[in-house]
């Protein structure tokens, strides 16, 4: 009887330490690890950027993002459920500016014009340090955001919406994530004006 236990006991372990090493591996990102996306187009604002994940909603990015577009929604706040470019959002992410509703109604809204993710950049366009934990809204309304959702400093996306709009495009080129664990702070290639 003992040894059953134990072995019951080894395997709950053994089950949780593959879970999280998969979840690890497959996204790039774990406990108190930083999680970055690189910008490939527009060049103006081809940098890596610093994301955090939303704390209580929002799924797991199960596999990498590569050369996805970000689209900045219009409306930028995407409070309503009507976005002039939605149509644009089917597989990509959506880049939308934090304020005028919650966090988990914007990606709801992204959601429901099939976004693969959301980035929701800081009201702030001055910001460079303030980081905010996105969570829940607490509306218990049953809304279930099923895309991973990310919070990007004011400054980094105000800069990103701004390029793409002065070279006329839809959307900026990305790749989501990108694992720079084990590369030194220095060797990233940061935006000039963030001070990580």
């Amino acid at each position: 009887m003992r040894l059953r236990c134990r072995f019951n006991k080894l395997l709950v372990y053994a089950t949780f330490v593959y879970a999280t090493l998969t979840s690890y591996l497959i996204t790039g990102y774990g406990i108190n690890e930083q999680l970055w996306f690189e910008v490939l187009f527009p060049e103006n604002v081809a940098y890596t950027y610093k994301i955090k994940s939303a704390r209580d909603f929002g799924a797991v990015l199960s596999q990498p993002l590569q050369q996805v577009n970000l689209v900045p929604v219009v409306p930028a706040e995407a409070c309503g459920q009507l976005l002039d470019n939605g149509h644009l959002l089917q597989n990509q992410v959506a880049l939308i500016t934090r304020g005028g509703c919650s966090f988990v109604t914007k990606a709801i809204h992204a959601e429901l014009y099939g976004a693969a993710a959301v980035i929701i950049s800081d009201h702030n366009f001055d910001s460079v340090t303030q980081w905010v934990d996105m969570i829940d809204d607490g509306s218990n309304r049953g809304r279930l955001v099923g895309i991973p959702a990310f919070y990007l400093l004011g400054k980094d996306g105000n800069m990103i919406r701004e390029a793409v709009s002065g070279k006329n495009a839809a959307a900026a080129v990305i790749n989501l994530p990108v694992n720079y664990t084990t590369i030194a702070p220095g060797a990233l290639h940061q935006p000039p004006w963030d001070h990580w």
